[in-house]
């Protein structure tokens, strides 16, 4: 049996030594290479010089009854639609115009018109976080998010001959104020920023008759916005 010479055998071992220490600081280089990485910037925004422009109908529903008979009556309508509303917002004013019934037409499809446009957006998180925070410590009515479900009741005494409508939908405070961050690198300034921030779902009602609106058909409604689809 050949005998290895010792020192043969110590260089083995000394040469696997070498590699195991290798390898273990390679693990480490890329340990703290992981700790060691920075982390994405996630701006946290402001929304102050908070005005209130009072409330509106973000609408979702429209319904109408005629009472086709000699003495008033009392009609329900049901909300056909279902619907969530959120914090929207707009870089222009947001404004409130009145719904109305065009004069003349009596058929059961009546729509309401809307004197007016809304351009609004769905709000990214972390700014319509900032809207809330600011408005709800002022208003403790508002949310960040109103849903309704299909089926919400309301009745509506019409006249003899008249028409009775409905529009149900998310009340919302509008509001502007100025939109910024400024925690991370870049600030990010929105400028002047007006939102509407949802309370509650309700119905607004009016009839039209021989007697009544003769100005063309125009309810007490305000309205913001819609979505009847």
């Amino acid at each position: 049996m050949t005998r290895i010479p010792r020192i043969v055998r110590f260089g083995i071992l000394f040469l696997l030594v070498l590699i195991s220490l290798a390898s273990c600081g390679g693990n480490d280089t890329e340990g703290n290479a992981r700790a060691t990485a920075t982390p994405t910037c996630q701006p946290t925004y402001v929304y102050d010089q908070v005005q209130n422009q009072g409330e509106a109908l973000d609408v979702v529903d429209f319904e109408s009854a005629y009472n086709g008979t000699a003495n008033k009556e009392i009609f329900t309508l049901s909300a056909s639609h279902s619907a969530s509303v959120s914090i929207s917002t707009s870089d222009t004013k947001i404004e409130k115009f009145r719904a109305e019934v065009q004069a003349g037409i009596e058929a059961s499809a009546d729509a309401p018109l809307f004197n007016g446009a809304a351009n609004l957006e769905v709000t990214a998180e972390a700014q319509a976080d900032a809207i809330y925070e600011s408005v709800h410590r002022v208003s403790n009515t508002v949310s960040k998010i109103q849903t309704s479900t299909t089926g919400s009741l309301i009745q509506l005494t019409i006249p003899p001959m008249s028409r009775g409508y409905g529009l149900y939908g998310a009340m919302v405070k509008i509001t502007s104020g100025h939109l910024y961050s400024n925690n991370c690198g870049t600030p990010d300034d929105q400028g002047t920023i007006s939102a509407i921030i949802p309370e509650r779902f309700e119905w607004c009602t009016w009839t039209r008759g021989p007697n009544l609106f003769s100005d063309g058909g125009q309810g007490p409604c305000d309205v913001v916005a819609y979505n009847l689809g």
